[in-house]
């Protein structure tokens, strides 16, 4: 099936109506983001699944532990991280063309 050249001008303008106000809330990102871990863990073959079940079963449990852990490398360690995090927002802003 084509479009006649005025069907794709309605089309374009619908388009850009709808893009002029459209606008994604944090919940709607959070979601979206969810649903893609779900589909994600579903995708995986039943024996990571189950390993990926205990790892975060294993984290959840552990969380204060691990936050303490990672807190502690970072201030034993501050030259390291935080020229690697410099490194790290410098290619974040390229990727993004920034």
């Amino acid at each position: 099936m084509s479009f006649t050249p005025e069907e794709l001008a309605e089309m374009a303008a619908a388009d850009a109506e709808i893009e002029a106000s459209f606008r994604l809330e944090p919940e709607d990102l959070i979601r979206s983001a969810r649903f893609d871990r779900m589909a994600r863990f579903d995708a995986l073959p039943p024996e990571k699944r189950k390993v990926a079940a205990q790892q975060k079963a294993w984290y959840e449990a552990n969380r204060e532990k691990v936050a303490a852990q990672r807190k502690a490398y970072r201030e034993a360690n501050r030259e390291k991280y935080n020229a690697y995090m410099r490194e790290y927002m410098r290619k974040r802003r390229e990727e993004k063309g920034h």
